[in-house]
């Protein structure tokens, strides 16, 4: 009976304490919701191929944590990377029609989409078959661009003169 006249007592403290935790609650849903939804851009040097590739190794070996995220977030990395997408395009039109407008090969649009399906199949699964699927893609990453992007940093370094 005591609670109950103190709560009588104070209705209106309460009702305000409610609505503000309603608030914050509502406000820490959005947020949490919007950090899901972010594309994180990260700034890539070496070519998307190689960057990417030594991401996978990377998680395989165990220098990183292999996960469904992760991986999801460092395809699309790639991908942005690749075919130098912006966030002002995303915003405007989604990944597979700007990937499509700037790929050519009709073979390269396939293996991309089954790597996409691929990973969002690997989302409640265990570390272990992450792993596995790493093991089996990682291969395609490791061919095109190198002998470019290896003459050109060769040629940086020498013109660059560290040791005058």
């Amino acid at each position: 009976m005591n609670f109950y006249n103190m709560v009588d007592q104070n209705r209106f403290i309460l009702t305000i304490v409610l609505i503000f935790l309603c608030v914050f609650l509502i406000l820490y849903i959005i947020r949490v919701k919007k950090r899901q939804n972010n594309i994180h851009f990260e700034e890539i040097e070496v070519p998307a191929n190689i960057w990417f590739y030594s991401v996978l190794v990377n998680m395989q070996i165990g220098i990183e944590k292999p996960s469904y995220q992760r991986l999801h977030d460092c395809f699309s990395n790639y991908l942005y990377k690749r075919y130098s997408i912006n966030k002002q395009e995303i915003q405007k039109s989604n990944i597979y029609d700007l990937i499509r407008s700037k790929e050519e090969k009709e073979d390269m649009l396939e293996l991309y989409g089954e790597i996409w399906n691929s990973i969002e199949d690997l989302k409640d699964k265990e570390t272990a078959e992450i792993i596995d699927y790493i093991k089996t893609i990682k291969f395609y990453f490791n061919k095109d661009g190198m002998v470019a992007w290896m003459s050109a940093r060769k040629y940086n370094k020498e013109t660059n003169c560290n040791n005058c």
